[in-house]
């Protein structure tokens, strides 16, 4: 499904990513494990189409990434490090916005609204409430429904623990379990 060949990625002089290489086959997690610094969230980055790269190939189910970036960004969907959302919104609302966004009518953004939010266990008295009152597990939790809500074939997660405490940690670890069974989607 997503197969990377030596790309690359400077800063100026700074070489950060230098010729990685790896497969990740249909139906599996794949975790990116190294030092911080190590470029890790850059290969995320450049996989999501945030940032460019300078030398590499990437293919998504076959296709040429830098040819079909457009088509195959819809179907990624992106949980950054530290989240951030528009405080002053409520979850319904963010979401709203979010379906807007991508082009969905009125009835596919209310139901797809209410799909992602029961996955990700936000109870519609919470999803009424600002997103600047949620805690950081909740922000989290949101920040994966957000990710999920284009129906994503792959779902990129880029340390969707940090900055949790033990509790939140098992929370969010057990989400992304169901995730992966309930929808079939591959996980990084």
């Amino acid at each position: 499904m997503l197969k990377i060949e030596n790309l690359t990625k400077k800063y100026g002089d700074f070489e950060v990513l230098k010729n990685i290489s790896f497969q990740v086959p249909k139906g599996c997690i794949y975790g990116f494990l190294g030092k911080n610094g190590a470029g890790k969230s850059t290969t995320m980055n450049i996989l999501t189409g945030l940032i460019n790269y300078n030398a590499g190939n990437i293919f998504i189910n076959g296709k040429d990434f830098s040819t079909n970036k457009r088509q195959l960004l819809k179907t990624i969907g992106y949980l950054p490090q530290a989240p951030v959302f528009y405080g002053y919104m409520t979850g319904y609302e963010y979401l709203k916005f979010i379906g807007n966004l991508g082009g969905m009518s009125s009835k596919e953004i209310s139901i797809r609204t209410d799909e992602v939010l029961q996955i990700v266990e936000l109870k519609s008295e919470a999803a009424k409430r600002k997103l600047s009152g949620y805690s950081g597990g909740m922000k989290q939790r949101f920040g994966i429904a957000v990710a999920l809500f284009n129906h994503p074939e792959i779902l990129f997660l880029d340390e969707p623990t940090s900055a949790l405490d033990h509790e939140g940690r098992m929370e969010v670890l057990s989400l992304i379990a169901t995730v992966y069974r309930m929808n079939h989607v591959e996980i990084i």
